[in-house]
This record gives structure tokens, sequence and C-alpha cells, in this order.
């Protein structure tokens, strides 16, 4: 009993010199520093590896860094989230980026975006306030804040935010002269009627469907409604208007004229949606182009 308990008396010391020495090797060696972990994350987003940026901000105590620490940690997990498509958190990290940081800037032109690609125009023009009308700073914000106007349809201000665009900055010129094309664009799209379509179609099936736009699907409407109306003439003609077959052509030939009408004025309808979306799609993609210009 009494080497029993010597041998576990040996053992309990040595453990307790090996937690001790651990202890003192991980007392000296040295933390990183926290410009050292966001040289890190900066050279993991270069390699685009965002996912592991974000876990390595994740292991950072956001509450221990200094204010200035504090704006690079967003901007650096809202930038993560923004290459990772993930625009509600970028949102949220990017727009609490202070004035007093150098991403101030980058950071909340990238926030509004975020939140105009969502549809949260309000969220997006109280950042867009915030930036500043300084300069050529100025061109840029009536610049975002007119596609907004022209997402949301608001011709009176999109024509108002339009009188800032000179044409003379480089980095958004050209978006500026698409922007005036779109505005023509969305315009005209209002002026086809869906009852002028049912019209035209219940004169010539399909012609509505040219009218609106369509005109493939106008070709495609009109055969079927001429080989029924030969059908059903054809029965008429040869077995007169009692006999079943003749029901059978006529039903048939009216459910497809009555739905071609209908199609037609819906038709309309649908071609100004696409049509508006895919402006909208234009709209979201230039203005992008221009913050991918300046701050990249």
């Amino acid at each position: 009993m009494v080497r029993m308990a010597s041998a576990l008396s040996r053992w309990t010391l040595a453990a307790l010199c090996v937690a001790a020495t651990a202890g003192n090797l991980q007392a000296q060696t040295p933390r990183r520093s926290f410009d050292d972990e966001a040289a890190f994350v900066g050279y993991l987003q270069d390699k685009g590896l965002y996912s592991d940026a974000v876990a390595a901000l994740d292991e950072m105590n956001p509450l221990a860094l200094a204010p200035a620490q504090k704006d690079s940690f967003r901007y650096l997990k809202g930038w993560s989230f923004y290459n990772l498509k993930q625009l509600d958190s970028s949102a949220w990290y990017l727009t609490r980026v202070t004035p007093s940081s150098l991403l101030f800037q980058k950071s909340s032109f990238f926030g509004a975006y975020n939140h105009i690609y969502l549809g949260d125009y309000r969220l997006a023009s109280q950042v867009l306030d915030r930036i500043g009308t300084r300069g050529d700073t100025a061109e840029m914000v009536s610049f975002e804040k007119a596609g907004m106007a022209l997402l949301t349809k608001d011709y009176g201000a999109y024509d108002s935010l339009s009188r800032m665009f000179t044409g003379k900055l480089y980095a958004f010129s050209a978006q500026e002269k698409n922007f005036r094309g779109y505005r023509d664009q969305l315009s005209r799209m209002g002026h086809k009627s869906p009852w002028v379509a049912g019209l035209l179609s219940a004169v010539v099936p399909g012609a509505g469907k040219v009218y609106a736009g369509k005109p493939y699907q106008g070709i495609s409407s009109l055969f079927p409604i001429a080989a029924l109306a030969l059908l059903t003439h054809e029965s008429y003609r040869k077995r007169g208007p009692r006999s079943a077959e003749f029901y059978a052509f006529g039903s048939l030939l009216t459910v497809f004229y009555v739905g071609n009408i209908w199609g037609s004025v819906f038709t309309v309808k649908i071609k100004k949606r696409e049509d508006e979306q895919l402006v909208s799609q234009k709209v979201l993609l230039d203005l992008q182009i221009p913050l991918r210009t300046i701050f990249n």
C-alpha cells in the first residue's frame, strides 16, 4: 500500500509539472494583434475564401477592440458577406462603420446598394443621406438615388435627381447615359392597351399578342384556331348544325377563340412586367459598376 501511494504521488507530481510547464509556454506565446488578424482576414479575402474570413472574424471579440478597430472589423465582415451574396448581413455590418473611418464612404455606398438590391429603399436613402454632398460625392449620391427612383418608377424624383448628372465623371458617365435611356424605355411601356390587344385578337386571332410584342405566340395562336374553324365549317357543311361532330368542333373553336382573346389581354400585362424586370436588372447592374470602379 505504501509503495502504491508513493507511486501515485510521483505520477500526480509529474502531471502537475507538465501542466505547469504547458501553462508557462502558453503564457509565453504572444497572442496575435488585431492588425495581424485583420491582415490574415484580408489575405483570405484576396484568395476568395470569404467563408473562412467570416469564420476567422467570428473568433474575435469586437467588444475588446478600439473604436477604429471596430470599424475595420465591421467593414471586413460586411465585405465578406457581400461577396458571399448574403446582402442582408453585409448591409448590417457595412452601415455601422462610423464617419470617422477611412472606410466610411465605401462601406456606406455598398451598404446602401445592398439595401437597394433587397428593396429596402427607405433604409438605402437613410444611408446615402449620411454620406454627405460635397464635390463628386454629391453626384454619386444623386446617381444612386436616381437608380432607386427608376426602380420605384418615381419619374418625378428621377428627373429632379438626374439634373445633377454632368457626364464628366468617367467612373459612371456611361451609366448616367444608360439611366436616361431606361427612363425613356419605362415611360413608353405603359402605352399599349390590354383592351386593344383583346379587340385585335377578336378580329384576327393572335393579332393582339403580336401587338403586345410576342409575335411567335401570336402566330402559334392563329394556326390552331384557323384549323378548328375550317373543321367546324366542314362539319357544318357535310353533317349539318345538329351533328355531334359540329358541336364538338364548334365547342373547341369557341374555347380556343375566347381563350385567345383573354390571353392577348394578359399578354400585354405580362410583357410589360417582363420588360420592367429586365430594365430593373440593368439598373441594379449599373448601380454596382461605379462602386466597383471607384472603390476597388
